[in-house]
């Protein structure tokens, strides 16, 4: 999501450029009359580490790339309280994400599917407290798992859920 500019050269006047990620197409451009070009757009979505963009003419087949490293990051996460019974809610209180970055909450007793989803701020910080506990938990650990959607990252906590 960050601010990427890529520039290009040796491919046909007035040729359509297109970019690739991985398998992931992350747009295109028209070479100038010199078949150069400049593009201005935001860096894909990509998990951490080495990553290559490659850049192809579509009507001369041309191809070019760069290689580039996506940082890890190495979030923060910890609840407002660790115990509470059904029906209470829970706040996640968390640091270091990607800047508006995606947040969903999974449990191990709901299975892929995200209970809560929320937005970091523009630090990649957040405090929410809107997922309460569903009244038909029993008591016992709860695990939660904390996704954020654009680093890739995957954090699980254990909450306890008392009885009533």
């Amino acid at each position: 999501g960050s601010p990427w500019t890529v520039t290009g050269y040796g491919f046909g006047p007035g040729e359509e450029v297109g970019f690739m990620v991985g398998s992931q197409t992350a747009g295109t451009a028209r070479a100038d009359s010199n078949g150069n070009f400049v593009y201005e757009t935001t860096m894909p979505v990509t998990p951490s580490g080495a990553q290559t963009l490659v850049a192809k003419g579509v009507s001369s087949g041309t191809t070019a790339s760069a290689g580039y490293t996506v940082a890890e990051v190495y979030p923060g996460l910890a609840l407002g309280t660790y115990a509470g019974a059904p029906g209470e809610s829970i706040t996640f209180i968390g640091s270091g994400y990607l800047p508006n970055e995606p947040i969903q909450i999974l449990t191990d007793r709901t299975g892929a599917e995200a209970v809560h989803s929320f937005t970091a701020d523009a630090s990649g910080s957040f405090s929410n407290g809107g997922w309460l506990v569903p009244n038909d938990f029993a008591a016992g650990e709860l695990s939660l798992t904390i996704k954020g959607l654009h680093s890739f990252t995957e954090k699980t906590i254990v909450y306890y859920v008392t009885g009533r």
